[in-house]
C-alpha cells in the first residue's frame, strides 16, 4: 500500500490567508489580492474577520457562556490545580468526583451556582 498522501481538498493552507491579509492591509482591496493569490475574496474576509474578534478575547478556548459562569478565571484556575496535582502523581480523578470537588469549592466560598448542581450532587 502506498504512503504518498493527496490532499482531498482545495483549501489554501493559512501561510496564503496570512499573506493575503498582510497585503489586503498594506492598501490592496480583497477582490485584487484574491485574484492575484487564487482565493475567494469570502474566505479572504471571513479569515480577517476571525482574525480581528480573536485579538479581543484571550487566547485558548472561546468562552461561549460568560455569563453563566459560575468560578472567576483566579478561582477557575485554583481548581484546575487541585485536581491535576493528584493526576500528575498517578492518583487521577474520575469526573464525578470532579463535579463534587466543585460542588464543595462553590459551597464552600459562598458562590451562587445553578439550582441543578444541587439536585445532581444529592441523586449522584
Amino acid at each position: 500500500m502506498p504512503r504518498n498522501y493527496k490532499r482531498k481538498t482545495d483549501r489554501v493552507p493559512t501561510p496564503e490567508l496570512e499573506r493575503a491579509v498582510k497585503e489586503v492591509q498594506e492598501g490592496k482591496t480583497i477582490r485584487q489580492v484574491g485574484k492575484e493569490i487564487n482565493i475567494c475574496r469570502m474566505t479572504i474576509k471571513r479569515y480577517m474577520d476571525k482574525k480581528k474578534s480573536r485579538r479581543s478575547n484571550k487566547a485558548g478556548y472561546e468562552r461561549t457562556a460568560a455569563a453563566k459562569s459560575v468560578f472567576n478565571e483566579s478561582m477557575e484556575k485554583e481548581l484546575v490545580d487541585h485536581i491535576k496535582t493528584p493526576a500528575a502523581m498517578f492518583h487521577g480523578i474520575d469526573s464525578m468526583k470532579c463535579h463534587e470537588l466543585g460542588f464543595e469549592f462553590a459551597q464552600r466560598n459562598h458562590i451562587d451556582m445553578p439550582a441543578s448542581w444541587t439536585r445532581d450532587i444529592k441523586t449522584g
